[in-house]
Protein backbone atom coordinates (compact mmCIF):
# COMPACT_ATOMS: atom_id res chain seq x y z
CA UNK A 1 0.00 0.00 0.00
CA UNK A 2 0.99 3.49 -0.83
CA UNK A 3 1.08 4.71 2.70
CA UNK A 4 1.35 4.16 5.99
CA UNK A 5 -1.76 4.74 8.52
CA UNK A 6 -1.27 4.52 12.78
CA UNK A 7 -4.22 2.46 13.24
CA UNK A 8 -3.96 0.27 9.98
CA UNK A 9 -7.10 -0.18 7.90
CA UNK A 10 -7.59 -3.83 6.86
CA UNK A 11 -8.36 -5.06 3.27
CA UNK A 12 -11.28 -7.27 2.25
CA UNK A 13 -9.04 -10.14 1.45
CA UNK A 14 -7.61 -9.71 4.83
CA UNK A 15 -11.25 -9.60 6.49
CA UNK A 16 -11.88 -13.04 4.87
CA UNK A 17 -9.87 -14.83 7.02
CA UNK A 18 -10.81 -13.64 10.53
CA UNK A 19 -14.10 -14.34 12.60
CA UNK A 20 -16.93 -11.50 13.21
CA UNK A 21 -15.90 -11.34 16.50
CA UNK A 22 -11.91 -10.62 15.20
CA UNK A 23 -13.50 -7.72 12.66
CA UNK A 24 -15.32 -6.41 15.80
CA UNK A 25 -12.03 -6.20 17.85
CA UNK A 26 -9.30 -5.29 15.86
CA UNK A 27 -10.62 -3.12 12.60
CA UNK A 28 -11.65 0.22 12.67
CA UNK A 29 -11.23 1.26 8.71
CA UNK A 30 -11.67 -0.64 5.89
CA UNK A 31 -9.97 0.25 2.42
CA UNK A 32 -10.94 -1.32 -1.03
CA UNK A 33 -10.74 -0.78 -4.44
CA UNK A 34 -12.67 -1.71 -7.45
CA UNK A 35 -11.76 -4.84 -7.79
CA UNK A 36 -11.76 -5.73 -4.14
CA UNK A 37 -15.00 -4.36 -4.22
CA UNK A 38 -16.11 -6.47 -7.03
CA UNK A 39 -15.09 -9.55 -5.53
CA UNK A 40 -15.88 -9.56 -1.81
CA UNK A 41 -19.06 -7.50 -2.41
CA UNK A 42 -21.52 -9.49 0.10
CA UNK A 43 -18.30 -9.67 3.06
CA UNK A 44 -18.09 -5.85 2.41
CA UNK A 45 -21.71 -5.08 2.57
CA UNK A 46 -21.89 -6.89 5.83
CA UNK A 47 -18.80 -5.69 7.53
CA UNK A 48 -19.60 -1.50 6.79
CA UNK A 49 -23.10 -2.11 8.84
CA UNK A 50 -20.52 -2.74 11.85
CA UNK A 51 -20.62 0.75 14.16
CA UNK A 52 -17.23 0.21 15.19
CA UNK A 53 -16.32 0.66 11.60
CA UNK A 54 -15.66 4.16 11.19
CA UNK A 55 -14.36 4.84 7.75
CA UNK A 56 -14.28 3.22 4.02
CA UNK A 57 -10.91 4.10 2.42
CA UNK A 58 -11.21 3.64 -1.54
CA UNK A 59 -7.83 3.18 -3.50
CA UNK A 60 -9.47 4.25 -6.76
CA UNK A 61 -12.87 6.72 -7.82
CA UNK A 62 -14.02 3.69 -9.51
CA UNK A 63 -14.79 2.39 -6.28
CA UNK A 64 -16.78 5.89 -5.09
CA UNK A 65 -18.85 5.39 -8.25
CA UNK A 66 -19.82 1.86 -6.99
CA UNK A 67 -20.88 2.56 -3.64
CA UNK A 68 -22.47 5.64 -4.90
CA UNK A 69 -24.91 3.24 -6.69
CA UNK A 70 -25.00 0.58 -3.65
CA UNK A 71 -26.28 4.24 -1.60
CA UNK A 72 -28.78 4.70 -4.15
CA UNK A 73 -30.12 1.17 -3.81
CA UNK A 74 -30.21 1.42 -0.01
CA UNK A 75 -27.40 -1.66 -0.15
CA UNK A 76 -24.77 0.82 2.10
CA UNK A 77 -25.21 3.01 4.80
CA UNK A 78 -22.24 5.48 4.68
CA UNK A 79 -22.65 9.07 4.40
CA UNK A 80 -19.23 9.49 3.20
CA UNK A 81 -16.05 7.65 1.85
CA UNK A 82 -11.99 9.11 1.44
CA UNK A 83 -9.99 8.49 -1.20
CA UNK A 84 -6.63 7.63 -0.55
CA UNK A 85 -3.54 9.72 -1.53
CA UNK A 86 -1.35 8.12 -4.58
CA UNK A 87 1.22 10.35 -4.11
CA UNK A 88 1.19 11.49 -7.76
CA UNK A 89 1.12 14.84 -9.47
CA UNK A 90 -1.10 14.25 -12.58
CA UNK A 91 -4.88 15.55 -13.56
CA UNK A 92 -7.20 14.81 -11.66
CA UNK A 93 -10.10 15.79 -13.99
CA UNK A 94 -11.01 11.99 -13.95
CA UNK A 95 -12.18 12.25 -10.54
CA UNK A 96 -15.99 13.96 -11.70
CA UNK A 97 -17.53 14.28 -7.76
CA UNK A 98 -20.52 15.95 -9.27
CA UNK A 99 -21.46 12.66 -10.42
CA UNK A 100 -21.53 11.32 -6.77
CA UNK A 101 -25.34 11.88 -5.40
CA UNK A 102 -25.55 9.98 -2.79
CA UNK A 103 -22.23 9.94 -1.09
CA UNK A 104 -19.46 12.57 -0.31
CA UNK A 105 -16.14 11.84 -1.51
CA UNK A 106 -13.45 13.43 0.59
CA UNK A 107 -10.00 14.01 -1.18
CA UNK A 108 -6.51 14.44 0.20
CA UNK A 109 -5.90 18.02 0.35
CA UNK A 110 -2.69 17.82 -2.38
CA UNK A 111 -5.35 16.42 -5.27
CA UNK A 112 -7.47 19.94 -4.80
CA UNK A 113 -6.34 21.87 -7.55
CA UNK A 114 -5.37 19.23 -9.83
CA UNK A 115 -8.49 19.68 -12.09
CA UNK A 116 -11.19 17.75 -10.05
CA UNK A 117 -14.69 18.42 -11.29
CA UNK A 118 -17.23 19.34 -8.81
CA UNK A 119 -20.12 21.17 -8.16
CA UNK A 120 -19.86 23.95 -5.49
CA UNK A 121 -17.49 22.48 -2.43
CA UNK A 122 -14.52 19.82 -2.90
CA UNK A 123 -13.99 18.45 0.25
CA UNK A 124 -10.56 17.53 1.45
CA UNK A 125 -9.16 16.26 4.38
CA UNK A 126 -5.13 17.91 4.86
CA UNK A 127 -3.20 14.79 6.49
CA UNK A 128 -3.85 11.20 7.30
CA UNK A 129 -3.20 11.36 11.67
CA UNK A 130 -6.05 9.08 12.64
CA UNK A 131 -10.17 8.79 12.27
CA UNK A 132 -10.75 11.75 14.95
CA UNK A 133 -8.67 14.22 13.08
CA UNK A 134 -9.99 12.87 9.72
CA UNK A 135 -13.37 13.30 10.92
CA UNK A 136 -13.61 16.30 13.37
CA UNK A 137 -10.68 18.62 12.60
CA UNK A 138 -11.84 22.12 12.87
CA UNK A 139 -10.55 22.49 9.54
CA UNK A 140 -13.63 23.79 7.34
CA UNK A 141 -13.53 20.56 5.51
CA UNK A 142 -13.56 21.91 1.80
CA UNK A 143 -12.85 24.34 -0.34
CA UNK A 144 -15.25 26.79 -3.18
CA UNK A 145 -14.14 27.40 -6.49
CA UNK A 146 -13.55 30.98 -5.73
CA UNK A 147 -10.67 30.01 -3.22
CA UNK A 148 -9.65 27.60 -6.02
CA UNK A 149 -9.44 30.28 -8.61
CA UNK A 150 -7.74 32.91 -6.31
CA UNK A 151 -4.62 30.08 -5.94
CA UNK A 152 -4.40 30.01 -9.32
CA UNK A 153 -4.26 32.86 -10.12
CA UNK A 154 -1.28 33.55 -7.49
CA UNK A 155 -0.10 30.29 -8.62
CA UNK A 156 0.60 31.31 -11.86
CA UNK A 157 1.92 35.01 -11.20
CA UNK A 158 4.67 33.10 -9.43
CA UNK A 159 5.54 30.68 -12.37
CA UNK A 160 5.28 33.75 -14.80
CA UNK A 161 7.63 35.46 -13.05
CA UNK A 162 10.26 33.74 -14.62
CA UNK A 163 10.02 30.12 -16.27
CA UNK A 164 13.84 29.09 -15.04
CA UNK A 165 12.74 29.16 -11.57
CA UNK A 166 14.11 26.14 -9.41
CA UNK A 167 12.41 24.54 -6.89
CA UNK A 168 14.03 26.15 -4.24
CA UNK A 169 13.21 29.80 -6.02
CA UNK A 170 9.72 28.90 -5.99
CA UNK A 171 9.73 28.17 -2.67
CA UNK A 172 11.07 31.03 -1.30
CA UNK A 173 8.55 33.34 -3.89
CA UNK A 174 5.58 31.12 -1.73
CA UNK A 175 7.12 31.78 1.85
CA UNK A 176 7.54 35.31 0.55
CA UNK A 177 3.77 36.12 -0.33
CA UNK A 178 2.53 34.80 3.13
CA UNK A 179 5.02 36.92 4.74
CA UNK A 180 4.59 40.02 2.91
CA UNK A 181 0.74 39.67 2.83
CA UNK A 182 -0.29 37.72 6.23
CA UNK A 183 -0.28 38.80 9.91
CA UNK A 184 -0.83 35.41 12.51
CA UNK A 185 -3.37 35.93 14.12
CA UNK A 186 -5.64 34.05 17.21
CA UNK A 187 -8.20 36.40 17.93
CA UNK A 188 -10.95 34.55 19.92
CA UNK A 189 -13.66 37.22 18.14
CA UNK A 190 -12.96 35.17 15.14
CA UNK A 191 -14.53 31.50 15.07
CA UNK A 192 -11.04 28.90 15.05
CA UNK A 193 -12.94 27.31 11.99
CA UNK A 194 -12.94 30.55 9.75
CA UNK A 195 -9.35 31.55 11.41
CA UNK A 196 -8.21 27.50 9.85
CA UNK A 197 -10.18 28.42 6.37
CA UNK A 198 -7.41 29.07 3.70
CA UNK A 199 -9.65 31.44 2.38
CA UNK A 200 -9.14 33.59 5.48
CA UNK A 201 -5.23 33.61 4.73
CA UNK A 202 -5.68 34.49 1.04
CA UNK A 203 -8.62 37.00 1.46
CA UNK A 204 -8.35 38.54 4.63
CA UNK A 205 -4.33 38.18 5.14
CA UNK A 206 -4.62 36.24 8.60
CA UNK A 207 -4.50 33.08 9.70
CA UNK A 208 -3.31 30.28 12.16
CA UNK A 209 -0.75 27.44 11.39
CA UNK A 210 -3.18 25.17 9.67
CA UNK A 211 -4.36 28.59 7.52
CA UNK A 212 -0.77 28.69 5.98
CA UNK A 213 -0.19 25.47 5.79
CA UNK A 214 -3.21 24.25 3.88
CA UNK A 215 -2.65 27.49 2.15
CA UNK A 216 0.94 26.85 1.27
CA UNK A 217 -0.19 23.38 0.05
CA UNK A 218 -2.70 24.44 -2.60
CA UNK A 219 -0.02 27.65 -3.54
CA UNK A 220 2.61 25.04 -3.85
CA UNK A 221 1.35 21.42 -5.06
CA UNK A 222 -0.63 21.89 -8.21
CA UNK A 223 0.29 22.11 -12.16
CA UNK A 224 1.85 25.38 -11.69
CA UNK A 225 4.67 25.37 -9.43
CA UNK A 226 4.08 21.37 -8.97
CA UNK A 227 6.17 21.11 -5.84
CA UNK A 228 5.61 17.86 -3.65
CA UNK A 229 4.69 19.84 -0.89
CA UNK A 230 2.02 18.44 1.78
CA UNK A 231 0.84 19.23 4.95
CA UNK A 232 1.90 17.52 9.07
CA UNK A 233 0.82 17.76 12.23
CA UNK A 234 2.46 17.33 15.07
CA UNK A 235 1.02 14.85 17.74
CA UNK A 236 2.09 16.75 20.65
CA UNK A 237 -0.92 19.50 22.40
CA UNK A 238 -1.01 21.99 21.56
CA UNK A 239 -1.40 20.69 18.01
CA UNK A 240 1.01 22.52 15.10
CA UNK A 241 0.53 21.76 11.49
CA UNK A 242 2.82 23.13 8.97
CA UNK A 243 4.44 21.17 5.72
CA UNK A 244 6.93 18.68 4.74
CA UNK A 245 8.53 19.08 1.15
CA UNK A 246 10.18 16.33 -0.99
CA UNK A 247 12.97 17.49 -3.04
CA UNK A 248 15.61 14.72 -5.03
CA UNK A 249 13.87 12.30 -2.67
CA UNK A 250 14.58 14.09 0.44
CA UNK A 251 11.74 15.82 2.39
CA UNK A 252 12.49 19.27 4.28
CA UNK A 253 10.13 21.47 6.68
CA UNK A 254 8.70 24.37 6.02
CA UNK A 255 7.12 26.76 8.66
CA UNK A 256 5.46 29.52 7.35
CA UNK A 257 3.24 30.24 10.33
CA UNK A 258 6.23 30.70 12.74
CA UNK A 259 8.19 32.46 9.86
CA UNK A 260 5.60 34.85 10.13
CA UNK A 261 5.19 34.60 14.04
CA UNK A 262 7.95 33.69 15.41
CA UNK A 263 10.86 35.21 13.22
CA UNK A 264 14.53 37.23 13.31
CA UNK A 265 12.16 39.73 11.58
CA UNK A 266 9.04 39.26 13.00
CA UNK A 267 7.18 42.18 14.62
CA UNK A 268 6.10 40.16 17.81
CA UNK A 269 3.49 42.51 18.90
CA UNK A 270 1.80 42.33 15.24
CA UNK A 271 2.87 38.71 14.78
CA UNK A 272 3.65 39.92 11.20
CA UNK A 273 7.08 40.47 9.65
CA UNK A 274 8.95 43.68 8.47
CA UNK A 275 11.20 41.12 6.69
CA UNK A 276 12.18 38.28 5.04
CA UNK A 277 12.72 35.25 7.63
CA UNK A 278 14.34 32.29 6.02
CA UNK A 279 14.84 30.16 9.57
CA UNK A 280 11.65 28.19 9.06
CA UNK A 281 12.50 27.73 5.21
CA UNK A 282 13.41 24.17 4.16
CA UNK A 283 15.23 22.99 7.28
CA UNK A 284 15.63 19.49 8.40
CA UNK A 285 16.01 18.27 12.31
CA UNK A 286 18.45 21.20 12.73
CA UNK A 287 15.67 23.01 14.13
CA UNK A 288 13.82 20.92 16.88
CA UNK A 289 10.66 20.80 15.82
CA UNK A 290 7.13 18.78 17.08
CA UNK A 291 7.17 15.45 16.55
CA UNK A 292 6.25 14.88 12.82
CA UNK A 293 2.98 12.78 12.14
CA UNK A 294 2.87 8.91 11.46
CA UNK A 295 0.37 9.09 9.18
CA UNK A 296 2.63 9.94 6.01
CA UNK A 297 4.70 7.34 4.30
CA UNK A 298 8.22 7.02 6.03
CA UNK A 299 9.66 10.25 4.90
CA UNK A 300 13.16 10.90 4.29
CA UNK A 301 14.23 13.70 6.72
CA UNK A 302 17.31 15.50 6.49
CA UNK A 303 19.24 16.42 9.12
CA UNK A 304 20.85 19.85 8.36
CA UNK A 305 18.46 21.17 6.17
CA UNK A 306 19.41 22.70 2.69
CA UNK A 307 22.29 23.68 1.54
CA UNK A 308 22.19 27.46 3.54
CA UNK A 309 24.53 28.97 1.49
CA UNK A 310 22.29 27.74 -1.49
CA UNK A 311 18.83 29.30 -0.30
CA UNK A 312 20.75 32.45 0.65
CA UNK A 313 22.07 32.84 -2.86
CA UNK A 314 18.78 32.22 -4.33
CA UNK A 315 17.34 35.28 -2.21
CA UNK A 316 20.09 37.40 -3.26
CA UNK A 317 19.54 37.02 -6.88
CA UNK A 318 15.24 37.40 -7.03
CA UNK A 319 16.19 40.40 -4.20
CA UNK A 320 18.62 41.55 -7.50
CA UNK A 321 15.81 41.60 -9.97
CA UNK A 322 14.15 44.60 -8.35
CA UNK A 323 10.75 42.32 -8.72
CA UNK A 324 10.45 40.88 -5.45
CA UNK A 325 9.88 42.87 -2.37
CA UNK A 326 11.91 41.09 0.48
CA UNK A 327 11.79 44.51 2.76
CA UNK A 328 8.14 44.66 3.70
CA UNK A 329 8.77 48.32 5.46
CA UNK A 330 9.50 49.33 2.00
CA UNK A 331 5.84 48.61 0.97
CA UNK A 332 3.87 49.00 3.99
Amino acid sequence: MPFSYPRRPYSLEELKDMSKEDILNRCSDIIVDKNSLMNNMKLFLECSKIIRIRNILVLDYESSIILDDLKEKGLFNRDQVFLIDDYKQIDRSYIDISKLKNIRLVVPNTYAMWGIKFNDKLYCYQYLYNNKAIENDTFSGYYDKETLLEVERISSMIKDFDDNLTDVEKIILVSNYFQKYCQYNDDKSISEKELGDSKTALFKGIGICRTFADATTLLSNNPYLNLKVRNVRSEKQPIHVWNIIELNGISYQIDNSRAISNGEYTDKNLLRTYKFNKEYLLFGEDIKHEEIIRGLRPLNLSKDGFDKKYIDAAIEYLDNTNLVDFDYKRVR
